[in-house]
């Protein structure tokens, strides 16, 4: 646990006192823009495009599972925040305000991990070329990397904090995936198979 803390601490000192004065000029827009595509709002429009997507193409138990783990991950990110209670960072040099609501997980990490994760490994999941699936989940795994490392950067969540959020998204992402395949052997996959 002490590890933990120091490496918390050594990584937002490095940020607030070195890379952003320093770096500040070009790379908060930057960070800032990769910050909003994690706040909710955008997300509720990513998944209400991936779910049409995913309805539009006949696959409406994905569609359904992607909605729940949504759900499912912003359940977790209030309910976890609430147990923990870990303060936020208190920054030198804050490039936007710092929120009020407790620190432990990242909810921008945690939601953004779910909702484009999910949604790339379901869409991953109806291609047939390697290549497209390997672009949507590497795509999905550095955007949500960028949302991430823009939270510790602009020293609104420690690391760890980001790090918990995008293994319990991650968490939440996979287990969506398998549950559309077992799901998806049931009878309507039987009857796919049948019309063929």
């Amino acid at each position: 646990m002490e590890f933990l803390i120091a490496f918390d601490k050594g990584v937002f000192f490095a940020f607030d006192n070195t890379v952003v004065p320093n770096l500040g000029g070009w790379l908060n827009p930057v960070m800032l823009f990769f910050t909003n595509l994690g706040d909710g709002w955008t997300l509720r429009g990513a998944l209400l495009v991936g779910v049409a997507g995913l309805a539009t193409g006949g696959r409406f138990r994905a569609g359904v599972l992607a909605l729940a783990t949504f759900l499912l991950a912003i359940g977790l990110s209030t309910g976890t925040k609430g147990l923990v209670q870990r303060d936020r960072p208190a920054p030198t040099n804050p490039v936007e305000q710092v929120p009020s609501s407790y620190s432990f997980p990242s909810g921008h990490a945690l939601e953004s991990t779910a909702t484009y994760g999910t949604l790339a490994l379901l869409a991953a999941r109806g291609r047939r070329s390697r290549g497209a699936r390997w672009v949507l989940i590497g795509g999905s795994m550095l955007l949500v990397g960028l949302i991430g490392f823009s939270r510790v950067y602009l020293s609104v969540h420690f690391m760890s904090d980001v790090i918990g959020g995008w293994a319990a998204g991650w968490a939440l992402a996979l287990a969506c995936v398998w549950l559309e395949e077992r799901w998806g052997a049931g009878p309507d996959k039987n009857k796919e198979v049948l019309a063929a």
